[in-house]
């Protein structure tokens, strides 16, 4: 068993298989530089996401149905369950084969250039965990996909930057047997998989 220790000489970042930040609260100038924007639902899906949830669960007698009928529920399961699995078809389904645009990788590296810079103003070290979908644990790593393009730069941006940890958890993962009962339906870790994480961070960390 792992006691939870604060550590707070490390900060850090934890990010899925979509490493590229798009919309939302940054973006990049005409003279290449990082600004910070008020998110709005034209430029960020999360927002738009969230704002359509918020709707839905105020429509009048929607919080009563939900409580008190199994088939609403089992609906509202089936139709979340759909759309991640669309979701993750969408960005990296196979056999499509796709590179990270060179403008939303621009916009990362400024993102996380900060980042780091704000880590050392207070001393902390910049730690990025990379947790992998349980699709890309379980497809062949020799076909390519944006998944694949995207961690390369990764390791690549971690390697030119001295300061910075990234922790990847696809090896651990690919390991494990029967990689899926590490995740939940909706494709979070479940305790196995966070138990698992925490091991591999402990001797990332040397603690």
């Amino acid at each position: 068993m792992i006691n939870p220790r604060y550590l707070g000489f490390l900060t850090l970042l934890r990010g899925g298989q979509y490493w590229v930040i798009t919309g939302g609260q940054f973006s990049v100038d005409t003279r290449r530089e990082l600004v910070q924007s008020i998110p709005e639902e034209g430029n960020s899906p999360k927002l738009r996401y969230y704002s359509k949830q918020i709707r839905i669960q105020n429509l009048p007698g929607y919080r009563a149905l939900v409580s008190h009928s199994h088939l609403v529920n089992l609906l509202r399961k089936s139709y979340a369950n759909y759309l991640n699995r669309k979701n993750i078809q969408t960005k990296f389904g196979l056999p499509h084969t796709e590179s990270v645009k060179e403008s939303d990788w621009l916009l990362t590296t400024m993102i996380l250039t900060r980042w780091i810079e704000d880590c050392r103003h207070i001393q902390a070290r910049p730690v990025i965990l990379y947790i992998p979908t349980v699709e890309n644990v379980k497809h062949d790593q020799n076909i390519e996909t944006r998944a694949l393009d995207l961690n390369r730069k990764m390791q690549g941006f971690a390697a030119e930057h001295d300061h910075l940890l990234l922790i990847n958890l696809q090896a651990a993962f690919a390991k494990y047997p029967h990689p899926e009962t590490l995740y939940l339906q909706d494709g979070h870790l479940n305790p196995k998989g966070h138990m698992l994480t925490a091991e591999v961070m402990r001797h990332a960390l040397r603690l």
